[in-house]
């Protein structure tokens, strides 16, 4: 009785250890396979694609990764592009992938330019930065328009008053000439009438 108890106990401890190595295998299957579903995901997100091309693929595997993905998928390819070379390669390769989307694309670059400009010129016409000289003063004469007194000096003057009396519609507009410098011109319905300095050089 006693031999056949202490038979068991062996057998029953090497039943033990062949469980113990089963389940620690299997543990280590699951940890493996999430982790290749970790990396499938991460490698599949935008975010990280570029990351992963960059620290890990030779310059050949990374354009053959990219030439892959324009043929798979345009789109991601385009983003790819833009992340790693900049919007004029983006435009570039949008053009020939997406002729519409780079019409619209264009058009809307060249309304942003065109109002880029016209707020700058705006800005210039508007005295911000305005400095006026005493050459430009004195190429004003009597009875010139507002707008011709505004083209001699380059930008819109400040409107310092304003009165209208019946017929006549008087403005008096400043323009600065440096530090304290000045000057004021009086129009008497869109007219200069007559004009005044301080300090300009």
């Amino acid at each position: 009785m006693a031999q056949s108890i202490g038979e068991k106990g062996p057998q029953r401890s090497r039943m033990t250890t062949v469980r113990v190595v089963a389940i620690i295998a299997g543990a280590l299957a699951i940890v493996g396979i999430a982790g290749v579903l970790v990396w499938r995901n991460l490698y599949n997100n935008d975010s990280t694609r570029q990351f992963a091309f960059a620290r890990f693929d030779t310059p050949r595997e990374h354009q053959s990764g990219l030439l892959r993905l324009k043929r798979e998928d345009p789109k991601a390819y385009l983003r790819e592009i833009r992340l790693e070379q900049g919007d004029d390669a983006w435009l570039a390769q949008l053009a020939i992938l997406d002729p519409t989307s780079y019409r619209v694309e264009a058009a809307r670059r060249s309304q942003e330019g065109e109002a880029k400009r016209a707020a700058a010129t705006a800005a210039q016409r508007n005295g911000a930065d305005c400095i006026v000289s005493m050459s430009q003063y004195l190429t004003l004469r009597a009875g010139e328009a507002y707008s011709d007194v505004a083209d001699a000096l380059g930008c819109n003057g400040i409107e310092v008053s304003h009165a209208k009396i019946g017929q006549v519609d008087m403005v008096m507009y400043m323009w600065k000439g440096g530090f304290v410098a000045n000057m004021n011109a009086t129009f008497q319905n869109g007219r200069l009438v007559a004009k005044a300095q301080f300090g300009l050089q």
